[in-house]
């Protein structure tokens, strides 16, 4: 009995390796476009940076970026704002009010803040603050008007200011003045100028001043006059002043030196001031 061979089955096909994604085109073009532009934004930051630091750190880059000011000329500059010294011998400011000649500028101790206090984006600290000649000439005026309020988008502290001869339109030249300023104190409340000395014509003034910078803007002052050493006739007197700005209330009090044999002549002046109406002295 014959038997038929077994045919061996047929081998099982491989499988086939699965298909390779192919690259998409819009991946590669993307990816290439994020590199482009994350290296535009690495150039343009250094270039930022070292413009900044040029700006901030050079006197060429001060000088260029003073330049920029509208209305704003300096002459002579030496250091730089970063620096903490800053100098100029002459500086011409135009403003729509009027025009500012300062001359022989120099700032030492500068030290800036970002973000000193809500509502002010810098802060600047000034240790001495001296200029020769200051000049301001009023423009054109179109009638005054009372501010609404004083606030500012700085904070700025001169520890010591002297300006050697200030002279405002044809008013009598002040000389020797020294005070020291805070635009924004207490936390932008206030401006404030403490220690006021200056000599005006026939006399010298002692002043402290604090103005609020909202409404209705209250001041208070407070002043003390006198004659100048080896006047013949000695006098002095003393100022206080105080409420809104658009209505002060002033105490004077004038005493003089006493004749031989007599008391000393004296007044005392109780006044209200209105310095934006057209006549600024009120009711005695």
């Amino acid at each position: 009995m014959s038997s038929t061979p077994e045919t061996p089955p047929a081998p099982e096909a491989s499988p086939e390796p699965p298909a390779r994604a192919p690259h998409s085109l819009g991946r590669r073009v993307v990816h290439s476009s994020l590199r482009s532009t994350a290296a535009t934004v690495a150039v343009l930051g250094l270039a930022a940076a070292a413009l900044s630091g040029w700006v901030w750190t050079s006197t060429a880059g001060t000088g260029w970026a003073l330049g920029l000011v509208p209305g704003l000329q300096v002459q002579g500059l030496q250091g730089a704002l970063g620096t903490g010294n800053f100098s100029a011998t002459k500086l011409h400011f135009i403003t729509s009010g009027g025009t500012l000649d300062v001359s022989d500028l120099k700032a030492t101790g500068l030290q800036w803040h970002w973000r000193p206090q809500p509502g002010a984006w810098v802060g600047l600290q000034i240790q001495a603050l001296q200029t020769g000649a200051v000049r301001w000439q009023s423009g054109a005026s179109s009638g005054k008007a009372p501010p609404t309020d004083l606030h500012l988008p700085l904070e700025l502290a001169v520890g010591s200011a002297r300006i050697a001869a200030l002279m405002v339109d044809k008013l009598p030249t002040i000389t020797d003045l020294q005070a020291a300023l805070h635009l924004g104190a207490g936390g932008g409340s206030a401006h404030t100028v403490t220690g006021l000395r200056f000599a005006l014509d026939r006399l010298q003034t002692r002043a402290n001043l604090r103005i609020a910078t909202d409404a209705p803007l209250a001041v208070t002052a407070d002043a003390t006059l006198q004659s100048l050493a080896g006047a013949a006739r000695p006098w002095q007197a003393t100022l206080q002043t105080k409420g809104p700005l658009a209505a002060l209330q002033a105490n004077v009090h004038l005493s003089g030196s006493a004749p031989a044999g007599q008391p000393a002549p004296a007044l005392d002046i109780d006044a209200n001031l209105r310095p934006f109406a057209a006549w600024p002295l009120g009711p005695l």
